[in-house]
């Protein structure tokens, strides 16, 4: 008599549907930023000669436009901090320039779209581009921030469609146009 009730048991449990967790929708990210590293001691010429990088602006502009979200903006910074260990750079030298810049503060219209370690007269630093805009449909404009891996300060600040605010006096260069 217990094989029955036993069997009845489980065929009744196996016919309760248990309720699926609650899922987040999934963010589509069909760009990520490109992470590079190079041995190249840039200056300020050859930086301002480079960016920023067009096709890669191009691309960011063309996956996002019309799509920004912070969600976003963060998932392009996250996926940047992870690649970039591969450069040798530790999480808090990467997320302390990224903070520096101030292109992850909430409400900045920005997405990282290329970022290297490499070396801007003689000091380590990140090279970071962004996209940005003034709204969420509009991310038209460039920024670049290198900044000094070590202490994050930003040694020199280029952007297209308005200024943003200058280094400091301390032997870093002016903001400039682009």
């Amino acid at each position: 008599m217990k094989f029955p009730t036993l069997l009845l048991a489980l065929l009744l449990a196996g016919c309760v549907k248990e309720s699926d967790p609650p899922t987040a929708p999934l963010l589509t990210v069909p760009f990520v930023p490109t992470v590079t590293s190079s041995s190249f001691d840039y200056d300020q010429a050859w930086v301002e000669s480079r960016v920023p990088d067009s096709t890669l602006w191009r691309a960011c502009r063309s996956a996002y436009n019309g799509r920004f979200s912070e969600q976003l903006k963060t998932a392009l910074a996250d996926s940047f901090v992870q690649r970039a260990h591969w450069t040798g750079a530790t999480e808090t030298e990467v997320r302390g320039c990224l903070t520096a810049s101030g292109q992850m503060q909430s409400g900045t219209i920005s997405l990282l779209y290329r970022a290297e370690r490499a070396r801007y007269y003689g000091a380590q630093c990140w090279i970071l581009e962004f996209a940005w805009g003034t709204a969420g449909d509009a991310i038209q404009e460039f920024r670049c921030y290198v900044m000094d891996a070590g202490t994050f300060n930003p040694r020199l600040i280029l952007t297209s469609g308005a200024a943003v605010r200058r280094p400091p006096k301390d032997g870093y260069s002016d903001t400039h146009g682009g």
